[in-house]
């Protein structure tokens, strides 16, 4: 059984360079975000510093994009079972929704070094099979929570857009030439048809 437990660490509070001018700053929505570090991780002051800095990039994207500025509310420790090397995301993602019940904030991420896996079906010799699948990220649903999980590694940056552009109802992106974060980990540019969807929802 797994066992979460957090511990206040500390507050702070970034935004996102401004895209509008002063004139326009009541027409952009602020959006509050609790984040959740593995303890191993949070030992590192440089892990913590990537981690604000991924949502400080995402909170850029958003205000440039959609009006849409992130306000770090609380950095957590979040106690993932010690010894655990992995993250498996089908065990984990039903204690970190009531986990994150509990928290006053509009969006809740937990943030982790550990690898991530979950069960995907996949077809192997013709046939739909169960299998494990590797993600650097993932998110509810926009309709129904506002979690998510994403893997402290190279990609932290664009993972921690393309989780938060899900939480606004971007769907991924699956064949086109467009270039959007959606599809690429290695792009902040989103496509049109997302933007759309997120332009909507904001």
């Amino acid at each position: 059984m797994y066992c979460f437990a957090l511990l206040l660490v500390s507050l702070a509070t970034f935004a996102g360079t401004p895209a509008c001018d002063s004139s326009s700053k009541e027409d952009i929505r602020t959006v509050t975000i609790t984040v959740l570090v593995d303890k191993e991780d949070l030992s590192s002051a440089s892990q913590l510093e990537i981690v604000k800095g991924a949502l400080n990039f995402s909170s850029w994207v958003f205000e440039k994009e959609f009006r849409v500025t992130f306000e770090l509310q609380d950095v957590l420790v979040w106690h993932y079972p010690v010894g655990h090397k992995h993250l498996d995301l089908d065990k984990a993602d039903p204690p970190f929704k009531i986990l994150a019940k509990d928290i006053d904030a509009d969006i809740v991420i937990a943030f982790t070094s550990k690898f991530m896996d979950r069960s995907a079906m996949a077809e192997i010799d013709g046939n739909r099979e169960e299998t494990r699948q590797e993600v650097l990220g993932i998110a509810s649903n926009s309709a129904m929570g506002r979690t998510a999980f994403v893997r402290i590694n190279d990609y932290v940056s664009f993972t921690t857009l393309h989780e938060l552009l899900h939480l606004f109802g971007a769907v991924d992106v699956v064949g086109g030439f467009e270039e959007t974060v959606m599809r690429l980990p290695t792009t902040a540019k989103i496509d049109k048809e997302n933007t759309a969807i997120v332009l909507a929802n904001r």
